[in-house]
């Protein structure tokens, strides 16, 4: 995937860019993916409203991870 990303990037910035991805950074975006069905379910919840949306998003941020997890999933598995 790099030699082919290199060959259609040829700059030196696409060159570090390139350089720095590993599979912990795609796992990042595995994570993201994984949530976008909660995030867009909680998002017309509050009618698009983006405050609303954000200090939810906030609240349930600072729980710890597995009881963030887990209200996410139990949301998921209502809809």
């Amino acid at each position: 995937m790099k030699k082919k990303l290199v060959n259609l990037y040829s700059s030196e910035t696409s060159s570090t860019w390139i350089d720095s991805i590993n599979l912990a950074w795609l796992a990042g975006f595995t994570l993201y993916n994984d949530y976008v069905p909660f995030f867009e379910l909680i998002f017309y919840k509050f009618n698009s409203n983006w405050k609303k949306f954000f200090i939810y998003i906030k609240k349930i941020g600072k729980k710890k991870k597995e009881d963030r997890d887990f209200l996410i999933k139990n949301i998921l598995k209502k809809e």
